[in-house]
């Protein structure tokens, strides 16, 4: 735990600090959208041979992104923030 003055405090901290969880805490979805975009060049390909045609792989695109957007306020409700 640093204190004010940028030197470790020589008492352990009680729980986890929320700053020090995010790279870890951020990386599970990262992770989850590298391999959901994996497999996007793939799902395209296949629905275009399927249609004959980008309509609609572009809209199931512009939809997942949609749904993305709209949701990441839901998930997100406050900032991680630094109570000492």
């Amino acid at each position: 735990m640093l204190t004010r003055c940028g030197r470790t405090s020589s008492r352990p901290s009680p729980r986890p600090e929320p700053r020090y969880l995010a790279a870890s805490v951020g990386s599970i979805p990262n992770f989850a959208r590298v391999i959901f975009a994996s497999f996007a060049p793939v799902m395209t390909g296949w629905a275009l041979d399927t249609t004959q045609s980008f309509s609609l792989p572009l809209m199931k695109c512009a939809c997942v992104t949609l749904a993305g957007a709209l949701g990441y306020p839901q998930l997100v409700r406050q900032p991680i923030t630094d109570d000492e």
